[in-house]
């Protein structure tokens, strides 16, 4: 086997074991809350599908990823789970997108409820999962994951809010920023 083989292979191992543990720390808290009757965070269920997709995207892009990167992967963990670590927290934001309607559309998720008793008004309702059905949910995981996986789809959604809020300031009509532009 080649050294780029053997480097791509520890990468692998390590990605691994990183999901490894996102699954088993997940595993623990779902059961933790549901034996205790407590509701499941929905930000943390938001940042580690999140995570996951950062940690797949990465998985995705060892075969083509030049030496320099790769070698950077290979020795350095923080490198190698920084990734993940961003995608979780864009998934986050995301949700925050997707739960104050600034982002809105049948391909996203609804949190309405018609049971208002379902809220206490304060932002603890943020971290409980009500207002959710299944394909609610369902929409909330893969919009979750597309966050981790494609970090610039958040960050081209953060941009276009951006420039509507400009507009809506100015009176005009703003292009989102390209890519990699403040």
């Amino acid at each position: 086997m080649g050294i780029r083989q053997e480097k791509i292979k520890l990468v692998t191992v390590k990605l691994f074991l990183g999901l490894f543990y996102v699954a088993a720390a997940f595993t623990v808290w779902t059961t933790g809350t549901y034996f205790l009757g407590l509701p499941l965070s929905t930000p943390l269920v938001v940042f580690l599908i999140g995570g996951v997709g950062g940690f797949i995207s990465i998985h995705r892009r060892l075969q083509t990823m030049d030496e320099e990167a790769l070698e950077l992967y290979a020795t350095s963990l923080l490198h190698l789970y920084i990734s993940p670590l961003i995608g979780g927290i864009l998934a986050v934001i995301l949700y925050f997108f997707f739960l104050s309607q600034i982002v809105s559309s049948p391909i996203f998720p609804n949190f309405k409820t018609d049971d208002p008793a379902q809220y206490s008004g304060t932002i603890i309702d943020m971290y409980r999962s009500s207002g959710l059905s299944f394909s609610e949910w369902a929409k909330l995981a893969f919009w979750s994951f597309v966050a981790g996986y494609s970090e610039d789809f958040v960050l081209a959604v953060v941009d276009s809010v951006k420039a509507s809020a400009i507009d809506k300031v100015r009176g005009t009509k703003t292009q989102p920023a390209q890519q990699g532009n403040p």
